[in-house]
């Protein structure tokens, strides 16, 4: 399922990124025979739907990596609704040109020995989004002194 959701979002990207610039049609070849239409499309100066069916022909082929069946696509989204569904939301949010990293994540705890902080110490965590990280909660927590890397 990640390495779908992986391929997914990577193409949705990459269609995003040529979607936004459109000079990425000059660098393709359209050689290729089931590029006829988008070339048609492009030298017609209609790129808007050149690569509307540019992402069409990529969606109609067959993905040499990962091979999913219609039955496994019945099956992931009978049993993995939600995650189909973040998915979803997430890729659309790229096409809308969202930030991606808007759901919450649990950032990694790490083995930092935080019974031995006291009101003596000054943290200071490099990263400002979030502005408060676990890292300085249980700093704060032990009444140390906390800073985040808001300034830098």
């Amino acid at each position: 399922m990640k390495k779908f959701t992986l391929l997914l979002l990577s193409l949705i990207i990459y269609t995003s990124a040529v979607s936004q610039n459109s000079d990425v049609l000059n660098k393709l070849n359209f050689d290729l025979p089931q590029l006829k239409e988008v070339k048609d499309l492009y030298n017609s100066g209609n790129d808007k739907k050149a690569l509307k069916t540019l992402l069409d022909v990529y969606r109609s082929k067959e993905n040499l990596y990962l091979k999913v069946s219609k039955t496994d696509v019945k099956y992931i989204k009978s049993n993995y609704s939600d995650d189909v569904e973040t998915t979803l939301k997430s890729a659309n949010e790229v096409l809308n040109h969202y930030f991606i990293f808007r759901d919450d994540w649990d950032m990694e705890k790490t083995n930092i020995p935080y019974q031995f902080i006291t009101d003596k110490h000054l943290l200071y965590d490099l990263i400002y989004n979030p502005e408060e990280t676990l890292f300085l909660k249980e700093g704060k927590l032990r009444g140390a002194q906390t800073k985040n890397g808001l300034e830098m």
